[in-house]
């Protein structure tokens, strides 16, 4: 056997492992995975908390994505994204989203009370051992709420900035108590809704229902992605990830139309790699119109 036909044997050997590899890691994913069937509790909070999640398009405006293609990057709309004022709250250890907006000349204030510092080195990234609070951390040095955190910061009154939430399961309350003149200072604001499953039960479904209801009043769903780190459910029929990214535009000054893409959308990457992303369909329409049957 000559040098050109080992490596050869060597390449197969190495493309027949890494395929192994990958596949386990699929077979494991879809063991952890399997989708469960929803018991629909109330027909009429469910059909209203699917429309409330509704994206549509924005006139005018593109998709693009922002962070790497993976956990941890988001797609939001190509508008407003250069030179302004950035909230992130949760961010953990993946700070790519964090980094594209650096580059595009933004200030960054993070805020995350479960780490010591960030991963950012950048004199334009202004990091706070806090945590996010529906009402405010009284008492509780470590926590705030998102309007105390805009008025220690001297950003009361001024509009175009982001939020990025992502704060395993606290988003409800927080989006539940945040006063309206606060979300306007937002043009784009991106959540990461955890525990969609909790649904299924009346009092939790009206809980965060009410938080939907309070974000819709000035802002639009434009992009849904469901993070397949998380489980997926089937709710009569319809597919409904236990994890959802959602992108807000801020209604005033923009212009919207019924959405019928196909979602996943091409700007969207599947959180776990190894593992295909969810499927959601052209829930522009899906969900705005739900068909649900007791």
């Amino acid at each position: 056997m000559n040098d050109g036909e080992r490596q050869s044997i060597n390449q197969n050997f190495n493309f027949l492992f890494q395929s192994i590899q990958n596949l386990s890691g699929r077979l494991d994913w879809f063991a952890r995975k399997m989708p469960i069937i929803l018991p629909c509790a109330d027909i009429n909070q469910v059909s209203r908390f699917l429309s409330a999640l509704a994206p549509m398009e924005v006139v005018g405006c593109n998709l693009i994505r922002v962070g790497h293609d993976g956990d941890g990057g988001y797609v939001m709309i190509n508008e407003g994204l250069n030179n302004v004022i950035v909230y992130n709250f949760g961010i953990g250890a993946e700070v790519s989203w964090d980094n594209d907006l650096l580059l595009r000349g933004c200030q960054i204030y993070q805020y995350d009370h479960t780490i010591e510092n960030t991963p950012c080195n950048n004199i334009n990234v202004h990091f706070h051992k806090k945590g996010l609070s529906a009402v405010g951390g009284g008492d509780d040095e470590m926590l705030l709420s998102i309007g105390e955190a805009i008025e220690s910061n001297k950003h009361s009154g001024l509009s175009g900035l982001i939020l990025n939430i992502d704060i395993e399961g606290g988003e409800w309350n927080v989006l539940n108590n945040i006063e309206a003149c606060k979300m306007d200072s937002f043009n784009q604001i991106v959540v990461e809704f955890h525990d969609i499953h909790s649904l299924v039960h009346p009092e939790k479904l009206g809980h965060m229902m009410a938080a939907l209801d309070n974000v819709n009043r000035t802002h639009q769903v434009v992009h849904v992605h469901g993070n397949n780190n998380g489980g997926i459910g089937i709710l009569n029929g319809i597919a409904l990830p236990d994890v959802l990214e959602v992108t807000y535009l801020k209604k005033n000054g923009h212009f919207f139309s019924e959405c019928n893409d196909f979602f996943p959308r091409c700007a969207d990457k599947a959180n776990t790699p190894a593992a295909e992303d969810f499927v959601l369909g052209t829930i522009g329409r899906s969900w705005k119109y739900p068909r649900l049957s007791t």
